[in-house]
């Protein structure tokens, strides 16, 4: 019984879907054969059972008759591997996948011999099954044919029109065979026939099966003969081969025709091409000059640079004469520094020939050889905190510097604004400062000082401004110079004589360790050492180093190791939350008479908890469509207080896609160590909108203990999957041929690039049988309706 597939149309089943769709909606297919009552492994083959050693390939296309009950093992295998290749060494058919078409490609190797076509076959050595109506079956050989591509033959790689001239330049060309030759093919004799014009090399050839196929080079070298002879034209010659492989008897190799330029009468100079261009680094290039012909006398090359500020040559002027004109001479060209970002500026090296004795050479024109010198000068601005930072003492004690220059000789003055974004703390030495042609490599300085107010204002922030500068160098013209920020620490209070600096806000530590640190400084030299010590006021929230600090007049205005002060946190391993303490400092001794005895105010210090309160597992699983569920739990992390309990709100931030249960947990000091289960189902939407992503949103924590309140716990982030929608395609490819039997055009379709990718993603084909439409279920298409 045979059937045809005509055209593929769209039904509705409780299955996914797909039309393949064609041009006119119609398609030849080939038959589908009806199987012999024996057949037990259904093969298809080509037409034409023929590989080529150019690597074409055969396919074939195998699957079961029935359901095995066991696994199939079908093991593949060639007669002859020198001939063709398998991409595979075996077939695997499963009960699940026994009806589906696996494929076998079989490609045609080249060997390289002169053999003619050769057949092989494909054999099937061994076939395993533990069910038993597979286990003993037998599948009997095919035989390929593997065309032989090979062909003797002889071949130069020669060019018409292959010229030398008598200077004594080479040319060359090559020789290979076709195939391989069965016994050494030699070429016996490779000859000239004007050895005054040219001669040849090697003077004969030998092929072997190691080498037939390397090219070999025969070079040819033009021979001068010091004759106004003009343009000789000349032939390469080659003797019959000889071989004991009859097919490489008698070869012969065209004449190669060649033509030697005379070069007696062709006055002149030629002129190499440097390699690379100079740079403003200092690097050179170099190229040779040669006179073409003999000059009968001495003549002069002289040699100039267009742009002496780019580019010098080296030597000036170059002599040549019957010696030696023939013998190329070294010219050196070498870039110039301008310290000007001015580009990659291009320029020339100009030759001129002079010569009293022959006139060719007298009057011959000018030739140039165009450079470019690479620019090394990038503008822009170099600036330095020759302290490190920027902190001044609103006392006067500490002042700062910013250092500043220009990073390339800029074409005009350039004056750039200084500024200060906080004049009650920061005062400036100069509202601008001025880069010259000449200076514009001198550092310049500006120098920051601090501004009493007189008041307990505590640290403050401020930046200097370095603005666009005011130039008539374009380049210049359109860089800012990057801003600086600083500090201000208060040191003016009246009364204050030992003050606190700090390079910044912060005033946290934590109890992972951190630090903060701070200077201690006097506001005013002292006359003798000023000593203080320094304690922490709760040991079990933060440590300080050292214990004292000793001022005098070295180190009292200004921000060194010996008077940095370093508080460090401290994990006391409670939940206790953020805890505030006091940095202590006990009174001045001193024989200074002015700081002896002043005590320095407490500084707080505050050491953030790090504990972790809750305790939030991950997630157990995906949810779905179809209500599973998936859950996680949480817990705290230490007991609360007295009666307190501790209530932890629980939503979903997409009940489109899933609900959660319960709404809130709540924990007290009985149960704050149990783990309390969240459960999280799937909510269908009937829309084929693929996985959906959700978070599970555990709200701010309510409590009296006050370590609890506020705090927010974990979230939980849900995958829900989309299952249980159709889906229904229609083929943006089309088909032409027999698309393989219903398991053939169901594989097709999942294998459409145009099909919804959404798991799970199995279509069948909707087939047509005369009136009739389905869907296939099976592999066997005479299924009824």
């Amino acid at each position: 019984m045979k059937f045809y597939l005509i055209t593929l149309l769209i039904l509705f089943f409780n299955f996914n879907t797909c039309s393949i769709n064609n041009a006119p909606k119609f398609l030849s297919l080939f038959p589908l054969q009806d199987p012999k009552p024996d057949t037990k492994v259904f093969i298809t083959r080509p037409a034409q059972l023929v590989t080529t050693e150019s690597g074409s390939t055969l396919q074939f296309q195998f699957f079961l008759n029935r359901q095995p009950v066991d696994s199939v093992t079908i093991d593949l295998s060639l007669s002859d591997f020198k001939e063709g290749t398998l991409d595979k060494t075996s077939l695997v058919f499963t009960p699940t996948n026994w009806d589906t078409v696996q494929f076998l490609t079989v490609t045609g190797k080249d060997d390289s011999l002169l053999d003619g076509d050769r057949t092989y076959f494909l054999l099937f050595p061994r076939i395993q099954s533990n069910d038993s109506f597979f286990a003993e079956l037998k599948l009997d050989s095919i035989g390929i044919s593997n065309r032989d591509n090979d062909s003797p033959n002889l071949v130069f790689s020669q060019a018409t029109g292959l010229v030398t001239n008598e200077s004594g330049t080479s040319i060359s060309f090559t020789a290979v065979l076709t195939s391989e030759p069965f016994s050494d093919v030699t070429i016996p004799a490779i000859t000239s026939s004007d050895a005054t014009e040219g001669s040849v090399s090697p003077n004969s050839l030998i092929f072997t099966s190691a080498n037939w196929n390397i090219p070999q080079t025969i070079t040819v070298t033009s021979v001068d003969d010091l004759i106004d002879d003009g343009n000789q034209t000349y032939t390469i010659n080659f003797a019959p081969s000889t071989s004991l492989d009859p097919q490489y008897i008698g070869r012969i190799g065209s004449p190669v025709t060649i033509v030697n330029g005379d070069n007696e009468a062709l006055s002149g100079f030629t002129v190499g091409v440097p390699v690379g261009n100079t740079c403003e680094c200092g690097t050179s290039v170099t190229f040779n000059i040669v006179l073409n012909s003999d000059p009968n006398g001495t003549t002069t090359l002289s040699l100039s640079s267009s742009n002496t500020n780019e580019g010098t040559v080296s030597p000036a002027s170059l002599n040549f004469t019957s010696a030696n004109w023939n013998i190329p001479q070294l010219v050196t060209v070498t870039g110039v520094n301008d310290f000007v970002q001015d580009g990659n500026v291009a320029y020339s090296i100009l030759i001129n020939s002079n010569s009293l004795v022959n006139s060719n050479y007298a009057a011959l024109a000018p030739k140039i050889v165009n450079l470019t010198n690479t620019d090394d000068d990038i503008a822009g601005f170099t600036i330095t905190l020759p302290t490190g930072s920027l902190i001044v003492a609103d006392g006067g004690q500490i002042s700062s510097q910013i250092n500043i220059n220009l990073n390339s000789q800029p074409t005009a003055n350039v004056t750039i604004p200084i500024s200060s974004t906080n004049i009650g703390e920061m005062t400036l030495s100069v509202a601008s400062v001025t880069f010259t042609p000449q200076n514009w490599n001198t550092i310049q300085t500006i120098t920051l000082n601090g501004v009493a107010d007189g008041s307990a204002d505590g640290f403050q922030s401020f930046s200097v401004i370095l603005s666009i500068p005011t130039t008539a160098d374009l380049i210049y013209a359109a860089i800012d110079p990057p801003d600086q920020t600083g500090n201000s620490c208060d040191n003016d209070t009246l009364g204050t004589k030992v003050s606190i600096c700090r390079l910044n806000n912060n005033s946290n530590a934590s109890e992972d360790l951190s630090t903060v640190s701070f200077y201690l400084i006097l506001n005013q030299a002292p006359t003798a050492p000023v000593t203080v010590s320094v304690t922490s006021g709760d040991t079990t929230e933060g440590t300080v180093s050292p214990a004292t600090i000793t001022l005098d007049a070295s180190n009292y205005n200004n921000l060194s190791g010996t008077n940095l002060v370093t508080v460090t946190g401290v994990d006391e391993g409670l939940y206790d939350g953020d805890i505030t303490y006091n940095i202590n400092f006990g009174a001045a001794t001193s024989t200074d008479l002015f700081f002896s005895g002043y005590v320095l105010s407490p500084f707080p210090i505050t050491n953030i908890d790090n504990e972790v309160y809750f305790v939030v597992s991950g997630i157990s699983g995906t949810t779905s469509e179809t209500g599973t569920t998936a859950t996680f739990t949480i817990r705290l992390a230490a007991a609360p207080t007295g009666a307190n309990t501790v209530t932890i709100p629980i939503s979903s931030n997409n009940t489109a896609e899933g609900t959660v249960s319960p709404a809130s947990v709540v924990f007290n000091n009985a149960n704050f160590s149990t783990n309390q289960t969240i459960t999280v189902t799937g909510v269908n939407d009937t829309v084929a909108d693929g996985n959906i992503g959700f978070t599970i949103v555990t709200g701010l924590a309510v409590s009296g203990d006050l370590r609890f309140n506020g705090k927010d716990p974990n979230d939980v982030n849900v995958t829900n999957d989309d299952v249980g929608e159709k889906r229904t395609f229609v083929t943006s490819l089309t088909y032409d041929g027999n698309l393989g039997g219903s398991t053939g055009a169901d594989a097709k379709c999942n294998a459409d690039p145009s099909r919804p990718g959404i798991t799970p993603n199995v279509y069948k084909a909707l087939l047509v049988q005369g009136a009739v439409r389905r869907a296939t279920t099976t592999a066997n298409m005479s299924v009824s309706p």
